[in-house]
Order: structure tokens, then sequence, then C-alpha cells
């Protein structure tokens, strides 16, 4: 079929086909092809097709029209007059494009994002952010898009969150336009490209953590275990007005899950300390994930799910295999199921400042250095450190590129300093 022109009246000229494909029978019904017994069958397509020229790419393509033969050819003809006018620069070839809706291309850009190996997580926390600037900035179609510098600057601005945050979400949005005028061709250009980058006060740049002495992470782990059962018994003794000294009385099955709760955070904690994993990374490990059987149990991350894109296979503790080994049979887990139940970071912090309270430990010392569940990693650095663990090996199990990481930031100096001279001191029964 050759391709039309425009000639004569709207339509008369043009040259319209169907497509013809071939479908396996069996029984007068569609089957897959090469199911045993079937026939091939040549159909044709229901709508009528006609071949246009790409007014960017130059190629010509077949597109489809119409059911109706008449409309098909009027469809065709406004399609070549089109890319003519493109083609002798009366009109813009993005006008086209003007009122499609932004958020129709985001499942493609998320799928560019993980064609480029971005992990879920990371393209998951980039899609985030550009949902939230869309609506605020009143952003439907590209025509908006197009003219939004000023409502996504305004947006960026009025945010009540750190200047970090707020390059996280420039950069997303950033990273969508470009995605949009450079991939898909819907913009002439980045509009937002130009936004500008907030300046980091040298004080959030890197947050200030410190690490806990073993002794003291136990005792914050032992506080979080029952922290849950003791607050729902506390919150009916005041409720009641019953004296300090009676324990309330719950229901089998609140206790039951009350524990378990406890327990599971409990867990959530001491595996982040024991592994180096982190809070997103917890967040999405599954039982199949978990080797627990055999002299060396480990878990294993693919690159998708970690923070720097590869693999991981961390080594476990037998103690901590023989916890996740009792945890997953004790709730009936499979293998597709996620270990823990991780709520949002918000939460997730929220939860950690309150069982911080309940252990009397500061989130925040007298030098300003917090305690948050990202210092886990830190009490994991410094305990490799104490015990005399290989460098390079400490910079593996914490998956460092940067053995200065390592060695400077995830370590706590002061706790190397003291831990000899608290082991010199002598040991006082009380």
């Amino acid at each position: 079929m050759q391709p039309a022109t425009v000639g004569g009246g709207i339509g008369e000229n043009v040259e319209v086909f169907k497509n013809s494909f071939v479908v396996w029978v069996l029984d007068g019904k569609r089957v897959k092809p090469g199911t045993p017994g079937a026939v091939q069958v040549r159909k044709e397509s229901s709508k009528w097709y006609g071949k246009v020229k790409d007014s960017e790419t130059g190629r010509w393509q077949a597109v489809p029209l119409s059911r109706d033969k008449g409309v098909a050819k009027r469809m065709l003809a406004k399609l070549i007059a089109e890319g003519d006018a493109v083609r002798a620069g009366l009109i813009d070839p993005l006008d086209r494009y003007k009122g499609d809706d932004v958020r129709e291309y985001l499942p493609a850009f998320k799928a560019y994002l993980k064609g480029q190996g971005d992990g879920e997580r990371h393209i998951k926390n980039t899609a985030r952010p550009i949902g939230k600037v869309l609506d605020a900035a009143g952003i439907k179609t590209v025509a908006d898009l197009a003219k939004s510098y000023e409502a996504v600057s305004d947006y960026l601005t009025s945010l009540p969150v750190g200047p970090r945050t707020k390059n996280t979400y420039r950069q997303a949005i950033v990273s969508f336009v470009k995605y949009l005028t450079t991939e898909k061709k819907r913009l002439a250009s980045n509009p937002l490209v130009v936004l500008p980058i907030r300046a980091v006060p040298d004080a959030e740049k890197r947050r200030k953590r410190r690490a806990l002495l073993p002794l003291q992470l136990q005792a914050f782990v032992n506080v979080v275990t029952t922290r849950p059962l003791v607050n729902a018994q506390t919150a009916i003794q005041r409720r009641k007005h019953r004296p300090s000294s009676r324990v309330a009385v719950l229901a089998p099955t609140t206790v039951a899950r009350l524990e378990r709760k406890g327990r599971e955070r409990a867990l959530l904690y001491a595996t982040a300390a024991s592994t180096g994993f982190r809070e997103g990374e917890l967040s999405v490990l599954r039982v199949c994930d978990l080797h627990l059987e055999g002299t060396a149990p480990a878990a294993r991350l693919a690159g998708e799910m970690t923070k720097n894109g590869k693999d991981a296979t961390i080594p476990l503790t037998g103690e901590m295999a023989a916890a996740l080994r009792d945890w997953i049979k004790e709730t009936g887990k499979g293998p597709t199921d996620l270990v823990f139940d991780v709520p949002g970071y918000s939460s997730v912090m929220r939860n950690w400042k309150k069982d911080l309270r309940a252990a009397g430990i500061p989130y925040r010392d007298d030098r300003g250095r917090v305690f948050d569940f990202h210092s886990l990693r830190k009490c994991l650095g410094t305990f490799l450190r104490l015990a005399g663990i290989d460098p390079a090996a400490s910079m593996k199990m914490l998956r460092h590129s940067d053995i200065r990481l390592t060695m400077q930031v995830y370590n706590d100096d002061e706790l190397q300093e003291l831990i000899p001279v608290v082991n010199a001191l002598p040991r006082l029964t009380l």
C-alpha cells in the first residue's frame, strides 16, 4: 500500500487499508498459537488504517483510524495535511500534545527509570513528590506544564520542610519534565530546569548521629519488646482510676496482639543493628530473602531493593537467625510475605521517639547528636571496630564505597576510647 497524498477534496484521493493478521482457532474458538489441533485463520482488522509520515522522524507509519471507511479517509487526510503544515513551518508540531494529561505519562516515566537501573524504592520516592507538585501547582495538561515555573517555584518555597527535602522535590519534578522533553518530545524545552537549588546549611548537610553501648542497645530493645502491652495496661489503669499497683486486665487476644507488636518492632531494630540494613531495605525484605538454616545464615536483597543498586548478602548471627526463624513460624508467614510490617518513615520515627522516651534515652544529646533509626548502622560500625574487625571487612559489611565513610562517619570514637576504661573498673553487684 502506497502512502497517501493530499489532493482534490478532503478524503477523496487518500488510500486506507485494513491490517491482516493470523489467529489460531480450535472448535470455533481462538486459542494460543501452537495449540494441538488448532488451525491458522487470517483475519482483517475491524478498523481502517492509513500511512502518514512522522513530522519528527520523517518515517512512514501505519495509524489506526475508524471502522467507517469514509470517516477513516477524512481522518487520514487531516493527519496528512497537519504533517505537511508542520514540515512547512506553518504550525508547531508540539501543539497536538498540549491537551495531554501529564499524569498519563507517569507509568511510562517509572518504566523508563527502571530501565535506567533505578531500584523500586528510588522510583517510588521519585514518583511521590511529582504527584504532590502536580496537584499543588494545579498542573493537569502538558500545556499547564509548559507555563508552570512560577507555580512550582512558589510551592517549593512554601513547603514547610528543610532545604534538602525541597531539593529532593525539585529534582523529582525536573527529571520528569526532562523525560517529557528529551525522551517523549512533548515539550520544546524544560521550563523547570532553572528552578533554584536551595542552599543547605552546614548543620543540615550531615546529621550528627551517635551510637549506644551494647548494653544500652540491649536495654533499649528490651523496653521496646514490652512497651505496647505496658502502655495499654497503663492507659486502662488511668481511665478507670485504678491503683498503680494493680495490673489492668486485658483480653488474651489483645495481650497476644500487643506482645507480637512489641516483638516485631524490637526484632526490626535488632535486625537493623546486626545487618546494617536501612529502614527502606527492611520494609521490602521478604521471607524468601532469608536463608536461616545451615551454618552460614544470611539475608539477601536484590540490587533493585538496595540503596546503592547492588545485590547485598549479609551474614546473620546464630541468635538473630533463630529469632527470625521463630518470628516467621509464629506469624505463619509464607515465602513471598514481608518479614516486617514497616509503616511509613514518619510513623517509624514517631514510634522510635516514644520507644526512646520509655527507655530513658534522649533522642538528641547535649552535644546535638541524635540517635535515630539510621544510627543503628552507626552502632554496627562502632561495634565492629570495638571488636577489632578489619576495616575492609567492616566496609564490606556496611556496603560502603569509601573506607573513610566506614571509619569516620559510621564509627563513634568516644565509645572506642571509653570501652577500655569501663572494662578496667571493678565489677560491683547491688
